[in-house]
């Protein structure tokens, strides 16, 4: 009679958790860096961290980065954290901006006034707060409020937001790009970001034209 095969799947040892784990953090700091220019000193203490903070991370074998040092980065970049960062929309794009509510709470009131004063009589105006550094070298940085209006025609050098459709899922995503025609060009350096997208009005779509910008108080 045959012995009876053990089914009992292997569970991975602390270690090799320990391991893995790292290796994903690494990998989704990296990504960051790519993603936002910076140096890792500079993420680190413009997140609020120590300056070293992510340099050890790298250097010392073994360590691990705290879930409350993983919040405070994505909170400074505007950016997905390392469980849902790989998912991504099927476009491509990571979320470029949120739509500014000026009754949520914590809105800042000079900023909600701000909002009020520039998009009265324009119904077709919108106001953003950026998470993307594609516009910076255009003087325009993550986190900055901007309003955006559909009816201002946009003209050449001018910051538009657009629509990107992935035409097989149906879903799109908001970008922030220069209009540079026939394409919307990034103004950084981020590799990932530098690809001109072709208005084509179908996959690509101008939506409105950036016609103020103010930089909150963080």
């Amino acid at each position: 009679m045959a012995a009876a095969r053990n089914t009992t799947p292997k569970v991975k040892g602390k270690s090799a958790l320990q391991a893995e784990e790292r290796e994903r953090i690494l990998e989704w700091v990296e990504w960051l860096r790519l993603r936002t220019g910076e140096t890792l000193s500079d993420l680190a203490e413009h997140a609020g961290l120590s300056s070293n903070t992510l340099t050890r991370l790298k250097q010392r074998e073994g360590a691990l980065l705290d879930a409350l040092s993983t919040r405070m980065l994505c909170e400074y970049t505007g950016l997905p954290g390392p469980e849902l960062y790989k998912l991504g929309p099927t476009s491509g794009f990571v979320e470029e901006a949120s739509r500014f509510e000026a009754g949520a709470p914590g809105v800042d009131a000079a900023a909600a006034a701000f909002v009020k004063l520039m998009t009265k009589d324009r119904p077709d105006a919108a106001a953003w707060v950026l998470k993307t550094r594609a516009l910076e070298g255009a003087g325009y940085m993550l986190g900055d409020l901007v309003i955006t209006d559909a009816r201002v025609q946009p003209k050449a050098g001018d910051a538009v937001c657009a629509q990107v459709y992935d035409l097989r899922s149906g879903s799109a995503e908001i970008v922030f790009r220069m209009l540079e025609p026939p394409y919307l060009i990034a103004y950084h350096g981020d590799a990932s970001l530098r690809k001109p997208l072709l208005i084509d009005n179908e996959r690509v779509i101008v939506m409105a034209t950036v016609t103020e910008c103010v930089r909150l108080r963080r």
